[in-house]
């Protein structure tokens, strides 16, 4: 048994001379290690994983430099508690950092870009212009809906009936909408 634990201890000093060295297959077979002590972790810290996995790598290699490992547990152990406690330590640090809902912010910009500006400054521009392109008749019926007129109060005021009014705006309306498709080919 004393045997089997020695032998343990001296694998363990030539990899870890091995991995200050920068041999690939101890690296590796390390890699391994750090891998299997983060899978219960995955889930929650996947994006962040292989950041703790080369955290967790140059730390060996330094404890290692420095002689931090006193060889108390095997090397394998060694290293998976050490990311065990580093995903941990990580999780708490997550929780503990204030976090804004993102519905608290106003992602768009008050301010009206330049395009925004230039096409609504295009659209009134051609509303304008089918405005002064429709009869007489439509530009005043317009007027009396701005002036927050109502259908009888602008029948009351051109002596006509209501119900007249009413088609006349729908006309009036349509011609308008007929107008600004012909110059955009869209609808309003």
């Amino acid at each position: 048994m004393i045997d089997a634990v020695q032998t343990a201890m001296a694998d363990d000093h030539e990899l870890a001379v091995l991995i200050v060295a920068g041999e690939e297959s101890a690296i590796k077979q390390v890699r391994g290690w750090i891998r299997g002590a983060a899978t219960p972790y995955r889930a929650s810290l996947y994006a962040e994983l292989d950041d703790l996995e080369q955290e967790v790598l140059v730390a060996l290699v330094v404890d290692l430099r420095e002689g931090a490992f006193e060889g108390r547990s095997s090397l394998s152990t060694y290293v998976r508690r050490m990311m065990v406690f580093r995903c941990i330590n990580h999780l708490r640090d997550r929780r503990r950092r204030a976090t804004e809902p993102i519905d608290d912010f106003d992602l768009c910009s008050e301010k009206t870009s330049p395009l925004e500006a230039a096409s609504a400054s295009e659209r009134i521009s051609l509303a304008l212009r089918i405005q002064s392109e429709m009869p007489q008749q439509c530009r005043v019926l317009w007027r009396m809906l701005l002036d927050g007129l109502g259908y009888q109060a602008m029948a009351t005021a051109m002596n006509l009936n209501a119900g007249t009014v009413r088609v006349r705006a729908l006309r009036c309306r349509r011609s308008a909408l007929q107008r600004w498709h012909e110059l955009t080919e869209e609808e309003l």
